[in-house]
């Protein structure tokens, strides 16, 4: 320790340091606790010491790190005699009042003090400002762009809730937030990354359908999409309420999946915000897009929503190269939700589980053959002409059988397998289980904007888009625009009256 102490007066003799006297004398005490870390750790080496030795040495490191982030922000303003006598930002002209401000800002390293000078609003009542916050790009006032991101990231986890995330903000970068506090930053960044979402997902689907298009197979490439509900929670109600997700994916010429992108609506009325975001999203892929024609197909189950959004969309969706045509979705029905209702036939029709077994095994193979919905129809209707079925029996027969002959056409799945396209909608039910798991924990409740402002996280990381959109996000903040002048607004004079 003393050969350390007495590499002071030796770094002071550089040039660079020589000049920064002050900045190694508030660095020194850091980099001394890095040294006695680094030289306690001796013999006898155990698993125990292994661990009490990294986790001091890390611990050591970030405060390192504070000191040096600390010393940095506030050495990037100048002195009073470099200061603008007035910013614009946001149209607003701010006058500066020759103080500084202190306040905390978390980084990733711990907790900062930073001093920055203050602006003032000509109009009364009006916050002042510090532009340095704005050109740091501080999230909520109190919170550096890599910890928000950070934080970003640790809330879209599974079963990630407000107490674990503190948790992981004091044991991994000694920040000590309140509830409140983590709402407003996390607010803050889903908001700003909301807006840079759409173009996001454009860039990644156009990207993919020409690297599809640059693969072999005997397949056209295919653009699907899909959408679907799941209950959720809500503050204030005994019952939960539907959710909307929706997803668009791209299939190579072999039909493997290549990207999804995600969608996903709180509750509203009729899922009218969900049907306009999956609408923008295609209709801009379809607009920009400017390769080979792909193949597309909506994949859902008959839900109502579903069912409504293509009659009234889908099915009447202008061609964007052709005026006065109509582009041709080829709309698929899950084929697990179909496989459920013959299973509900094999239920009615068959009192025997074995004869049951081997009837909608059979069925489930003719589904996948060519008009094989038609040869199950067929199938159902001359056991149910043989049998004498109670009522609650023949109900559940009508209703399976309704669900199938009503979308006959929606059933051709040996022409979607012939194509290379879905025939059923994994992803979309894989995307409301992924929700699930983090909004449907246990005694979780959400309110609409709430809920909303995790979603929007969770879209962003699952669609591979995070790192596009929060680039995009940084670039957009505004920054203050310092106006000169030749002269110093004058000082207001405080000498004393006369008695």
């Amino acid at each position: 320790m003393d050969d350390f102490r007495q590499l002071l007066p030796l770094l002071l003799t550089f040039p660079l340091l020589k000049k920064s006297a002050e900045f190694v004398l508030v660095i020194w005490p850091a980099v001394l606790r890095i040294a006695e870390v680094y030289l306690r750790f001796q013999q006898p080496i155990t698993p125990q010491a292994t661990y009490e030795f990294e986790q001091e040495l890390m611990a050591a490191l970030r405060e390192l790190g504070r000191v040096l982030l600390e010393w940095k922000y506030n050495h990037l303003e100048g002195d009073a005699a470099t200061q603008a006598p007035f910013v614009r930002y946001q149209g607003v002209r701010y006058r500066w009042r020759e103080k500084k401000g202190r306040h905390w800002v978390a980084t990733l390293a711990g907790k900062i003090q930073l001093w920055a000078w203050i602006y003032e609003s000509p109009e009364p009542r009006e916050p002042c400002i510090r532009p340095l916050d704005w050109c740091l790009g501080l999230q909520a006032g109190c919170a550096t762009p890599a910890l928000a991101e950070q934080v970003g990231c640790w809330m879209n986890e599974s079963g990630a809730s407000q107490r674990r995330v503190l948790r992981q903000l004091r044991k991994f970068c000694n920040v000590f937030w309140s509830a409140q506090t983590l709402r407003n930053v996390t607010a803050t960044l889903s908001d700003g990354l909301a807006m840079h979402r759409h173009a996001a997902q454009v860039a990644q689907l156009l990207k993919w359908l020409e690297q599809a298009h640059a693969t072999a197979g005997p397949h056209r490439v295919t653009l699907s999409a899909g959408r679907d509900g799941y209950m959720v929670p809500i503050r204030g109600q005994k019952e939960h309420r539907e959710a909307s997700t929706a997803m668009v994916t791209v299939l190579d010429r072999c039909g493997k999946r290549m990207v999804t992108v995600y969608l996903a609506q709180m509750p509203d009325l009729l899922q009218c915000m969900l049907s306009e975001q999956l609408t923008g999203l295609l209709r801009a892929v379809l607009e920009q897009w400017t390769g080979e024609w792909p193949e597309l197909q909506y994949v859902t189950d008959g839900g109502f929503h579903a069912t409504q959004y293509y009659q009234q969309v889908l099915s009447c969706w202008p061609d964007p190269r052709h005026r006065g045509r109509v582009l041709r979705w080829k709309w698929v029905v899950d084929f697990y939700h179909a496989a459920q209702r013959i299973g509900d036939l094999g239920e009615a029709l068959f009192r025997s589980p074995k004869e049951r077994a081997v009837w909608v095994k059979e069925m489930l193979r003719r589904m996948r053959k060519r008009n094989g919905m038609r040869r199950v129809l067929l199938s159902a209707a001359a056991h149910y002409g043989r049998r004498r079925l109670s009522a609650v029996r023949r109900e559940a027969y009508w209703e399976a059988y309704n669900y199938l002959s009503s979308r006959l056409q929606f059933l051709d799945y040996w022409s979607c397998k012939k194509r290379g396209m879905l025939i059923g909608s994994g992803i979309t039910e894989a995307a409301c289980k992924m929700i699930g798991q983090r909004i449907k924990c246990s005694g979780m409740k959400w309110g609409l904007e709430g809920g909303q402002v995790i979603l929007e996280l969770m879209v962003l990381q699952r669609s591979q888009v995070w790192c596009a959109a929060f680039g995009a996000y940084l670039k957009s903040l505004p920054l203050p625009t310092p106006e000169s002048r030749t002269s110093h607004p004058k000082r207001r004079s405080k000498a004393k009256k006369a008695a």
